[in-house]
């Protein structure tokens, strides 16, 4: 397991579980709300270290939302897919993808902070713009100033 949460970041962890996870995980074995676990995780998300969230149970994300979410799962850390190219290989909008991320109730988790603008811009992101950037540089995340790499992007087919 992850070591334990340095108290500069205990916020921002804190802030992430208060505002969007609060009632909608379990663990696994059956402990209701988040645990110590759970944070440690969200935490090495921020950090952009590899995360695990096979033990806890998710409420299910239904119809475009869930569709989106989980083709995020096909973007691995140090790379990122644009919302057009996201949106080409599911068959919809760009709008509609960034609609759709700005309602994931799990960010980290499902992770959007991997979609950028077609410029190559990092977009938005519910933590801001410059935490978005900072994952994503920690991920492994080449930039040219502001804006991404074209090095690190993955065309989805």
């Amino acid at each position: 397991m992850a070591n334990s949460i340095p108290l500069e970041s205990v916020g921002m962890v804190l802030g992430f579980l208060s505002r969007f996870i609060r009632g909608k995980v379990s663990h696994a074995a059956g402990c209701s709300g988040w645990s110590l676990e759970f944070a440690e995780e969200v935490y090495r998300g921020f950090e952009g270290k590899a995360t695990d969230f096979s033990g806890f149970r998710f409420r299910k994300l239904g119809g475009a939302l869930g569709r989106v979410v989980e083709a995020l799962r096909l973007i691995p850390r140090g790379k990122v897919a644009t919302y057009g190219g996201l949106a080409r290989f599911l068959g919809t909008h760009a709008r509609a993808v960034a609609s759709c991320l700005s309602w994931n109730p799990y960010p980290i988790v499902y992770p959007c902070h991997r979609v950028v603008s077609s410029d190559l811009s990092v977009g938005g992101y519910a933590f801001g713009r410059r935490l978005k950037m900072r994952i994503l540089l920690k991920e492994g995340v080449r930039f040219h100033g502001e804006k991404v790499s074209e090095e690190s992007v993955l065309e989805l087919i």
